[in-house]
């Protein structure tokens, strides 16, 4: 029964199967329709790759001799992969990694539709979420570069899936192939801890996972120990609650753009040797006024005062959520602004109604809700004070949590207009 529950993590019902096989279709055809695509940072990880297989896989020796802006460890799980596949399959690694990019974004559809289904119980919910992820064009656009975005998408995901179903995991009714409630959460947990150090050796960003598991530890926390409310009194009470903590929040955001324009300003403040490479870096970055990378017309004049480092992290960050930019191509802005537009509108449908206490969802459902919203906002911050690629693709791990708060916002308009017709 527990291998029965920890592969049920990844759905094995007729639904997901039929996900998991269009998926592979679509995104297989654009894939090896477009041509295998190697980027700079490609030709980077081969080479990578190769200093790996030179050593025999000995990651002391490895480490020892490759440097780098960042620490070469948050990238060996990824080099890992591209190592094995070029001994394996030789001079057809390339075309070994884009399958197994198609391979995780089918995975990555079949987690995305579940949760969607699990937080809404509705099918039709379920549904309208794999709609959602067959037409996210920035999903489909990596899947043939030799990058990371595949793989990871589908690993920073399964680590989200996997709180979320600590979060349901003691619900009324959820109980799953007759397993006792104690016996998932030890799996989800054992999962978690397989998963966790394997995100954050994959590429840098895995990171920002680190404030997402504290926050779903302090939803369980609350979940456990925080009486449930009658209906009435949470519904007149909770949105000044909720307010309260959403005011917290942009406060805490505001003083960590303080406090980082304050270290960008003067780098030599950062008080440890760790790390003071990367800080130097980014820096000079902010000096040059640098929004998006190798986007001129977003740059700002290069800073002065306090202000001006700060106000480069605010524009960073409102640009993380544009859905076009003049210079992509009439494609890609119409196939953007066809997924991000009725996206943005359906999430901003949720976020009022879970403001307002209105969302009919449990309260662990709801969590599950409050812990997608945190990884939106912690990537989006962490990007922020950091980077924002040209081509946006550091905001593609969050693509998956759009399309679930979007799912729950569809499903409130529909419970909406139901009690509206109804009554």
């Amino acid at each position: 029964m527990p291998l029965r529950t920890l592969f049920s993590v990844f759905a094995a019902t007729p639904r997901s199967w039929l996900v998991f096989l269009v998926v592979i279709l679509l995104h297989g055809a654009y894939a090896f329709s477009s041509g295998v695509i190697m980027s700079p940072d490609s030709f980077t990880y081969s080479g990578w790759a190769d200093q790996l297989i030179a050593v025999n896989f000995n990651y002391a020796d490895y480490l020892q001799n490759v440097s780098f802006v960042i620490p070469p460890i948050f990238y060996i799980g990824w080099i890992t992969l591209v190592a094995v596949t070029k001994v394996i399959f030789g001079s057809h690694w390339q075309q070994a990694i884009v399958v197994i990019n198609v391979l995780a974004h089918a995975g990555l559809a079949v987690l995305v539709v579940d949760m969607a289904g699990r937080i809404t119980q509705q099918p039709k919910a379920a549904w309208f979420a794999f709609l959602l992820f067959c037409m996210t064009y920035e999903i489909f656009l990596w899947t043939h570069y030799v990058l990371t975005e595949s793989t990871f998408l589908l690993l920073s995901f399964a680590v989200f899936s996997a709180l979320s179903r600590l979060l349901l995991a003691n619900q009324p009714g959820r109980e799953e192939d007759g397993v006792q409630p104690q016996s998932s959460s030890r799996l989800y947990i054992i999962a978690l801890a397989l998963l966790c150090p394997l995100t954050f050796m994959w590429r840098p960003t895995g990171i920002v996972l680190l404030p997402l598991i504290v926050l779903a530890a302090f939803l369980l926390w609350r979940l456990r120990h925080s009486p449930q409310p009658a209906r009435q009194q949470h519904a007149s009470n909770a949105w000044h609650k909720r307010a309260f903590a959403a005011g917290v929040i942009f406060l805490c955001i505001t003083g960590l753009w303080i406090g980082h324009a304050a270290l960008m300003q003067r780098p030599e403040r950062w008080p440890a040797r760790v790390l003071s490479a990367t800080i130097a870096h980014s820096s000079k970055d902010y000096a040059r006024g640098i929004v998006v990378w190798d986007r001129p017309n977003t740059f700002h004049a290069p800073p002065t005062s306090l202000q001006d480092y700060a106000a480069i992290s605010v524009d960073r960050f409102t640009h993380f959520f544009h859905p076009i930019h003049s210079s992509f191509s009439l494609r890609h802005k119409v196939l953007s602004l066809f997924f991000f537009l009725p996206v943005y509108l359906l999430m901003c449908i949720f976020l009022s109604a879970l403001l307002m206490a209105k969302t009919r969802l449990s309260r662990r459902e709801e969590a599950v809700a409050i812990l997608a919203v945190g990884c939106v906002l912690a990537f989006a911050v962490f990007h922020s004070i950091t980077q924002l690629d040209y081509d946006w693709r550091y905001r593609a791990p969050v693509l998956s949590h759009l399309i679930l708060l979007a799912t729950i916002g569809f499903s409130t308009f529909c419970n909406r207009r139901t009690r509206t017709e109804i009554g």
